[in-house]
């Protein structure tokens, strides 16, 4: 009797332990994660707000910006697990507020540098491409990556010369907020050093995201 008794007691151990185990092999497969990229295809860059050509009417608005510099970050953020998560907001961690979905501007083509042969090929302009603005909360499935930019305004930086800017950003979930550390070049130096395939990339993805036919086919 001692024998069958113990022999139950040690049966319910060892099922409770391994009940307590696939517990917690659930609890870290449900367990919200992203990976947050810069994209390799859209451009990160900051430029001098004065360089732009603003469409806004607001003539605060234009001073502002016009003193500052326009950062933009094209992020590329991936749902490691198999169920959905929903993104709050995405912001600078000392400046929890970034432009609001919709503000319109131009960018000065940028004259494409072949570093190669060490020479400006000036009569070639290049756009500086951002992924479209998603409107938060962003909700991601699971095992799915998703395109976004995010603009906002930084202190004016005292030259552009081999200049970066280091970024940390939050990216706020209802479970749980991220950190991701980026930096992102001047105008002129993002377009230095992007390979020419990725500029055609670039210019066909945004045609096709915009219902046009693609430039760079015949």
């Amino acid at each position: 009797m001692a024998a069958y008794t113990l022999t139950i007691a040690i049966v319910g151990a060892i099922t409770g332990t391994l009940a307590l185990i696939f517990q917690i092999l659930e609890y870290l497969l449900q367990k919200p994660n992203i990976k947050c990229t810069l994209d390799d295809v859209f451009d990160s860059y900051w430029i001098s707000g004065d360089k732009l050509n603003l469409k806004t009417e607001s003539e605060p608005t234009s001073y502002l910006i016009k003193n500052s510099d326009v950062v933009v970050v094209s992020l590329k953020i991936t749902n490691t697990k198999s169920i959905p998560i929903t993104i709050d907001a995405i912001y600078r961690r000392d400046i929890p507020v970034s432009i609001p979905n919709g503000w319109e501007f131009d960018v000065p083509e940028v004259p494409f540098q072949f570093s190669k042969w060490n020479r400006s090929m000036h009569d070639i302009g290049v756009p500086l491409l951002h992924a479209d603005e998603h409107r938060f909360p962003l909700r991601i499935d699971g095992y799915d990556t998703v395109q976004t930019a995010i603009i906002f305004l930084a202190d004016k930086a005292k030259s552009s010369v081999n200049s970066t800017k280091l970024l940390d950003l939050t990216v706020k979930t209802p479970a749980k907020t991220f950190l991701f550390h980026c930096e992102v070049a001047n105008s002129e130096e993002h377009i230095k050093h992007k390979k020419f395939g990725l500029i055609l990339a670039s210019l066909k993805t945004k045609t096709q995201e915009n219902g046009h036919d693609d430039p760079t086919h015949e």
